[in-house]
């Protein structure tokens, strides 16, 4: 299997064309969808799933894939149940330098999908190279039960507390520093046991030690 380069890319405005209309290539086209893109679905038949998409305004083209469907696409997504369209999206992609992921076979395309743990503004993904997607599954199963509200509320706590670092401290190492010391310094716990007031509190406190 290949080495993958882990990144998330801003895709939004972006054209993104997704072949195919089943209940996979709908969970791909919603994922673009909620990420800004403007999603086109190319595929004769839709599922129930893809027909609520296209009435939420994913653009829809009723027909099979031909040659240069994808031609000025950031990304395409390949998904219609077969292999042999697939490899043909697959191989124009890899022709015109576009992003494409396919779902089988994989190998077809440049890029995988990873199991995606999401609460609010905090994304954790997880992938094992393609060998195991089910394997991955289970982990983002794991993580979704570790990361709690309280990480939320101190990573909301954390972007205000990066703008008075900023303002206070002019040195960028000293930031930094300051800046993982709040991230590693356990608070969490007290947003997970301490009413929300007390713990904005506490985690003020410790802002300001470390500011002096």
């Amino acid at each position: 299997m290949p080495k993958y380069y882990p990144a998330f890319l801003d895709i939004k405005g972006k054209r993104a064309v997704v072949i195919g209309g089943g209940p996979v290539a709908a969970r791909k086209a919603a994922s673009l969808f909620e990420a800004g893109a403007e999603v086109v679905v190319i595929s004769p038949r839709l599922s129930p799933e893809m027909e609520g998409l296209i009435r939420r305004g994913i653009k829809h083209i009723s027909r099979e894939y031909a040659p240069g469907d994808i031609d000025g696409a950031f990304l395409a997504i390949a998904a219609t149940g077969d292999p042999v369209t697939n490899r043909l999206v697959g191989g124009e992609a890899h022709a015109l330098g576009v992003l494409v992921n396919c779902a089988n076979p994989p190998e077809a395309g440049n890029f995988i999908v990873p199991s995606l743990v999401r609460k609010g503004d905090i994304s954790v993904a997880i992938s094992t190279g393609g060998t195991s997607p089910a394997f991955a599954r289970s982990l983002r199963k794991k993580l979704e039960s570790v990361i709690g509200d309280e990480h939320l509320q101190l990573l909301n706590f954390l972007m205000e507390a990066r703008e008075e670092v900023f303002e206070a401290v002019a040195d960028a190492s000293a930031r930094a520093r300051i800046m993982e010391e709040l991230a590693g310094s356990g608070l969490s716990d007290a947003f997970r046991v301490m009413a929300p007031d007390d713990a904005i509190a506490r985690a003020r406190e410790e802002l300001s030690r470390l500011i002096r």
